[in-house]
C-alpha cells in the first residue's frame, strides 16, 4: 500500500489544476498521457509546509505562546495539520483561521 497517498493526491490534484490529467492503476501505477502540458491556472497561493509547522505549533503550546503559523489553516489541504487537534486533545488552546493556526499553552499538558 502507498505510504504516501495524501501527497500523491496533492500533486495529482495540482497537476489536474495545470491541465495535466494524470491516470493511475489504483494507487500503484501513475500514467502521463503523452504530449500532456502544463497550462498556467492563472494565480495560486502555495501553502506553507505543514509538517514543518508542527514544531512551531509544539512550541506554542509548550513555552506558553502564543505561535501563530501563517500558511496553513482550516482550507489546508495538508493532513499533518491536524497536529494541531493532537495538541488540543494534550490542553493547549488551539485557534484556527482560513491560513493560520495559533497555539498557546492553558495549563499543564496531559499525555
Amino acid at each position: 500500500e502507498l505510504v504516501s497517498r495524501p501527497y500523491v493526491e496533492i500533486t495529482l490534484n495540482l497537476m489536474r489544476r495545470f491541465g495535466v490529467d494524470v491516470e493511475r492503476d489504483r494507487w500503484s501505477r501513475f500514467i502521463v498521457p503523452a504530449h500532456s502540458r502544463y497550462v498556467s491556472p492563472g494565480t495560486i497561493v502555495v501553502e506553507g509546509d505543514a509538517s514543518s509547522a508542527s514544531y512551531f505549533l509544539a512550541a506554542g503550546a509548550v513555552a506558553g505562546g502564543p505561535v501563530r503559523v501563517i500558511g496553513v489553516g482550516n482550507t489546508s489541504i495538508q493532513g499533518d495539520t491536524r497536529f494541531a487537534d493532537v495538541l488540543a486533545a494534550m490542553g493547549a488552546a488551539v485557534d484556527r483561521g482560513e491560513d493560520w493556526i495559533e497555539v498557546r499553552r492553558r495549563g499543564p499538558l496531559k499525555g
